[in-house]
């Protein structure tokens, strides 16, 4: 069997009409042979013949009944036609509208365009200006639909038209220029056609009013549309030569009609049902009716425009041409069904039976297609070659907003990224050409207007005629990697820098201390003294940076307690306002019953001054600065969205500016090290760094939101303190700079670190033992029997970590006293961002000054109880 029907998209198959597909395989009738001259004798003995009678009975009850079949069903094909006829007639007419309503439109804009001109020069008195005169000239020459210009005075007569011609004519009687004193507060008019008396040739009018500096009445500006524009607005010839299209006023009025009929145009058809009835019940439908220019029956559909509601377009076809394939049809069937009548019934059943088993065969299989488009996750889009979409699945509603009517019919450059548009363009015309399966990633505009990130698998049917697309949404994904790939690079960063911090921190502890001894011993010398004081001054420079590096590494201890953020807030407020100036306004908005946060005090109040100095930078003109605090829950989808927060409650510190703000690409790097667009000599890059690593180790999320022109918002998510958190106090005071007589076991794998501890605790009287690690250490105890206080590096090489030290001799010396100094404590003493409880550290590089007064607050300190020495000594186990 051959099929003769079309496929259309998802494999389903419309099968021609009845009859039309049996004509293949049609036979002829039995044949008859017979003697000359003998033709009627033999014709009445087959007649004569009982079983002959029965097969004629047969044949003749089949002839009937295959053509009573035939009648109801060319009947119902027609009524079919008649349906299909309406249907392309609707979407015409929905066509026509738009197409009208955007030349309309552009028309309108023109005018605009014109009047803005005249405006600026003086209204009316502008139409003498040459060079304006030539600007709306120009005007046309881009615009051939364009038939002229005229601009009328506030008394009606023409002060300029393009065309050179009646130039001081009063048309003040004309119904353009009547409609804008009627009614002065329209800004548009469309008006009814007009002939014109010299040439006889119809045009239609569009207007808008012209005013004065005063807003009084100062003219009319007109645009003519030739009556031709029209045959190229609406172009739909080619669909058949009894085509139609007009477009009406509500009052009946022809105002536009294609293919031209002279004898329609301005005539009234107020009397017809289109105006004394359908218009009124709705603003868009199909009827039939006969002909007004050549009184055949035809189908017409009309539809009001939207913009403009006075005017409704009717699109016609004559029926006869509507049928004209069902004639066709008709006619076929007609003769198959006289060849196959006198076929054999066995035959035609069986041919039946295929029949039927076929559709069966081919219905499951649409059946299968189409419960896949329907429940289909991802996209599934079908265009033409032009990339108009013929069909959607539901699942556009869920992807972009989109229901998928709003969609089919539109062209894909409705909803394709511009900056993605010419990209697509090339995949489609490769898979045209090429014929294979092509991949690729595009951006769709959603209903809302965000971008949606599709990735499509499409290909080219040249049987159809069309693309079969099937996308998925990976907006989610790539925003979720591109964000994971940023915390990996600033964890890598944080590696490196903490790293160096280390190190560095070692030597600016022997140049701070070697260049205090120095300046010390130089008092009497003041040009020498003040050399090693600008070395002091350098060594504490260098000790920020190596502090602002641990911070942005999360290696720099903290010391957390309970507070109230909108306290410190206020607290920080005369310093605030002296950091940032008076030409800043400072906007708190702090809210009521904030919950406590479990946070080091002093870092937190750091962190605030940096980004209020950030502000005041990207505010040079001045500004507002705003600190805000609130409670909030971020649930589980903002961490999704978000690599590196956890959900959970949180108290917000914003800080926000209204200054020259980032582009996205500049925010993206915010947080890194060293990275800062301000000027040489003006900044680090490091205030932003480091309060990322402090929120980060106080188990906090920071997110920055910036506009490029519109100002940078930093927020901070401190984490909420749980009710048995409470805050410690740290009475140890400003202890006097004295030494003693203790003894002192230093244990510091720098060989020059350890000289300069031991030369300072010597000096400050204390008895000195020095180890290389902790091994060493341990050798030198058991010599020596009893120390006071253990002064350990936290990461040392040998196998001992400063913690794991502490413990084994704490095993030997319970009561012994332990002071670590690290610059770079990686996990030993410090867990969780904060200090270990009653652990005591002094961070490298030190002052002398630093030094004595740790020394004594750790040895004037009382005894520590059992129990916490034994947590202390599974805490360094497990370490």
């Amino acid at each position: 069997m051959e099929a003769n029907g079309r496929d259309d998209p998802l494999g389903r198959i419309t099968m021609p009409p009845s009859g039309v597909a049996h004509r293949r395989g049609a036979t002829s009738g039995p044949g008859m042979t017979a003697r000359p001259g003998s033709w009627a004798r033999s014709a009445v003995e087959w007649l004569t013949s009982s079983w002959h009678r029965l097969i004629l009975g047969v044949t003749v009850l089949y002839i009937l009944a295959t053509g009573a079949f035939l009648a109801v069903a060319l009947t119902f094909l027609r009524s079919e036609a008649v349906d299909s006829g309406e249907r392309m007639l609707r979407a015409l007419a929905r066509v026509a509208a738009d197409q009208s309503e955007r030349s309309l439109q552009n028309t309108g804009q023109v005018l605009l365009m014109i009047r803005s001109m005249l405006v600026r020069h003086g209204a009316t008195e502008a139409a003498s200006d040459p060079a304006t005169q030539q600007a709306i000239r120009d005007l046309l020459v881009d615009r051939p639909f364009l038939r002229s210009f005229w601009i009328l005075n506030a008394e009606g007569r023409i002060v300029f038209n393009s065309s050179g011609r009646y130039e001081g004519r009063d048309v003040s009687h004309r119904p353009f220029f009547r409609h804008h004193v009627e009614q002065p507060d329209s800004d548009f008019g469309i008006h009814l056609p007009v002939r014109s008396p010299d040439t006889g040739e119809w045009y239609m009018t569009l207007s808008r009013p012209l005013r004065d500096a005063d807003g009084r009445p100062a003219g009319v500006i007109i645009a003519t549309l030739q009556r031709t524009y029209f045959d190229r607005v609406w172009s739909i010839r080619e669909i058949g030569d009894t085509t139609s299209v007009a477009l009406f006023h509500t009052s009946g009025r022809m105002m536009m009609r294609s293919p031209y009929v002279e004898s329609a145009m301005g005539k009234s058809f107020a009397d017809t049902s289109l105006f004394r009835k359908l218009l009124r019940e709705s603003s868009a439908g199909t009827y039939q009716n006969g002909g007004i220019v050549d009184g055949l029956p035809r189908l017409l559909s009309y539809r009001r425009l939207n913009l403009y509601p006075n005017l409704v377009v009717v699109v016609g076809q004559t029926v006869g041409q509507i049928v004209a394939p069902w004639r066709r049809q008709a006619w076929i069937a007609s003769l198959s069904w006289a060849i196959s009548s006198a076929a054999a019934i066995g035959g035609v059943l069986a041919l039946l039976r295929i029949l039927r088993s076929s559709e069966r065969r081919l219905e499951r299989v649409r059946a299968t297609n189409q419960r896949i488009f329907d429940t289909s996750v991802d996209l599934i889009l079908v265009s033409d070659r032009k990339g108009n979409i013929v069909q959607v699945s539901p699942s556009a509603f869920a992807i972009l907003g989109y229901h998928p009517e709003e969609m089919e019919g539109h062209n894909a450059i409705e909803f394709v990224h511009p900056a993605d548009l010419e990209g697509t363009r090339n995949e489609m015309r490769a898979a045209r050409r090429l014929r294979s399966l092509r991949r690729f990633d595009c951006r769709y505009i959603a209903k809302d207007g965000r971008p949606v990130v599709m990735s499509w698998a499409g290909q080219w049917s040249e049987a159809d005629g069309q693309h079969y697309f099937i996308g998925r949404d990976v907006t989610e994904r790539l925003s979720l990697e591109q964000q994971l790939r940023q915390a990996q690079k600033m964890e890598a960063i944080g590696q490196l820098t903490g790293g160096i911090a280390h190190d560095f921190n070692n030597l600016l502890t022997v140049v701070l201390g070697n260049a205090e001894l120095l300046s010390d011993t130089l008092a009497r010398d003041p040009e020498r003294k003040e050399l090693a004081d600008l070395v002091v001054t350098a060594a504490l420079r260098g000790s920020d940076l190596t502090r602002s590096l641990l911070a942005f590494a999360r290696k720099q201890p903290l010391d957390p307690k309970v507070i109230d953020v909108n306290e410190l807030v206020a607290g920080t407020e005369g310093l605030l306002r002296r950091m940032i100036g008076e030409q800043i306004h400072v906007e708190r908005k702090l809210a009521a019953g904030i919950w406590p946060t479990m946070v080091d005090a002093s870092q937190l109040e750091t962190a605030l001054l940096n980004l209020a100095v950030n502000a005041r930078d990207a505010m040079p003109d001045g500004g507002r600065l705003s600190i805000e605090t609130a409670n909030v829950e971020l649930d589980e989808d903002y961490a999704r969205h978000n690599p590196g927060a956890n959900a959970g409650a949180y108290v917000m510190l914003a800080v926000g500016d209204t200054g020259t703000g980032m582009p996205p690409e500049v925010a993206a790097r915010a947080f890194e090290p060293f990275f800062t667009t301000k000027g040489v000599g003006k900044g680090t890059g490091l205030g932003l760094s480091m309060v990322y690593g402090f929120i980060k180790q106080s188990n906090g999320h920071i997110k920055v939101y910036s506009e490029l022109g519109y100002g940078t918002t930093v927020k901070m998510y401190l984490p909420r303190a749980s009710e048995s958190e409470g805050a410690e106090e740290d009475g140890s005071g400003d202890a006097a700079l004295v030494g003693g007589h203790e003894t002192v076991l230093v244990v510091e794998d720098d060989g020059m670190v350890r000289a300069y501890a031991l030369r300072q605790l010597q000096s400050l009287g204390y008895r000195v033992i020095e180890a290389c690690n902790g091994s060493d250490a341990l050798e030198r105890l058991r010599e020596t029997g009893r120390v006071d206080l253990l002064f350990t590096d936290v990461v040392m090489p040998g196998g001992l970590n400063g913690r794991q030290l502490a413990a084994e001799v704490r095993r030997i010396l319970p009561d012994v006293k332990v002071l670590y100094t690290s610059g770079y404590t990686e996990n030993a003493i410090v867990h969780q961002g904060r200090l270990d409880p009653g652990v005591e550290l002094l961070n490298k590089p030190y002052r002398r000054a630093d030094l004595a007064r740790k020394l004594r607050k750790v040895l004037d300190a009382p005894a520590r109880p059992p129990d916490e020495a034994s947590r202390e000594a599974r805490g360094a186990s497990e370490g």
